[in-house]
């Protein structure tokens, strides 16, 4: 089935969103790109190879791509699938996971599907520069990327859900889920860590000041290099996505939640749009990024000074 559909352009400046309440709004600005629609499809997640080059996914299979331009559906449909987790490792490569174990490509313009591993409802994804990747889900399922085929590396003992993957730049990764579940990847195995929360942890993040990671409750976790502590943040919704740049960090979640965390501290970020959940969050640069949400909502971020 083909999707030519264009998603409107930004809406008009009546919706603009102010950011953190002591910046001045040019400072760091969030826009409604497009708002709550009755029946609009659920984004669940986001991720760019750069600014012109940005994807989301969802129920269904919906998958959506912005050109620098505009949003517009993929052309084809690739899997009625839900999707939960994309991530682009470079303008012309990436992946996609989803429920039932389904894992999708996208190489050289097309996405195409590649492999389900069955049984398993696959909730994040991630890779390095140098091919480093990691895909996880139920049950504490992770499977590891070889280049060629996805190869089952799960943790014996290990059986909460994991909701969130994340790899260095130096061959190491992070995996978060159920009841505060940590695992550290060292290069050669994984091995859980301790956690200070028993919330669900639903996302991960490296920031240059540390990792972090988001989850019920509005728990936040910062690990800067001598284990994990909790951060205080003023909201007690659910945390679904974290987006990181090197001088900015946001999270976002259920109800319209967006925080933004200014020096080492997480505030709100003023925003009028209803019980809408904010499901995913990306950062571009440190001066361009979006969130996706349910009901087909997505928002812009533009900062005007750098």
């Amino acid at each position: 089935m083909r999707r030519s559909m264009l998603i409107a352009a930004a809406l008009p400046l009546a919706l603009l969103l102010a950011c953190a309440e002591d910046e001045p709004p040019e400072v760091s600005v969030w826009s409604v790109y497009r708002g709550p629609t009755i029946g609009g499809a659920s984004f669940r997640a986001v991720d760019a190879s750069g600014p012109n080059d940005v994807w989301a996914v969802g129920a269904r299979g919906t998958i959506l791509h912005y050109d620098g331009a505009s949003w517009a559906f993929y052309r084809v449909s690739v899997t009625d699938l839900d999707l939960y987790a994309v991530n682009m490792t470079s303008g012309s490569s990436g992946w996609a996971v989803g429920a039932d174990g389904a894992v999708l490509r996208y190489h050289n313009g097309q996405w195409f599907n590649t492999v389900h591993l069955a049984g398993y409802d696959l909730y994040g994804v991630a890779f390095d520069d140098a091919g480093l990747g990691f895909a996880v889900g139920d049950h504490g399922s992770i499977f590891r990327y070889d280049g060629e085929s996805w190869r089952d590396v799960s943790l014996a003992g290990v059986t909460a859900d994991l909701r969130g993957v994340a790899v260095t730049g130096g061959g190491t990764a992070w995996a978060v889920g159920d009841v505060g579940t940590i695992l550290y990847y060292d290069g050669g195995r994984w091995r859980p860590v301790t956690s200070p929360a028993k919330e669900r942890l639903n996302a991960v993040a490296v920031t240059v000041d540390g990792v972090y990671a988001a989850g019920d409750d509005g728990v936040i976790l910062r690990n800067a290099g001598g284990g994990w502590s909790v951060v205080r943040t003023p909201t007690t919704h659910s945390l679904l996505g974290l987006g990181a740049a090197p001088d900015v960090a946001f999270a976002c979640g259920n109800d319209g939640v967006l925080l933004r965390r200014k020096d080492g501290d997480w505030g709100p970020v003023r925003l009028d749009l209803g019980p809408v959940n904010l499901n995913g969050l990306v950062l571009c640069n440190s001066a361009e990024g979006w969130a996706v949400g349910d009901q087909s909502v997505i928002l812009q971020y533009r900062r005007a000074w750098k």
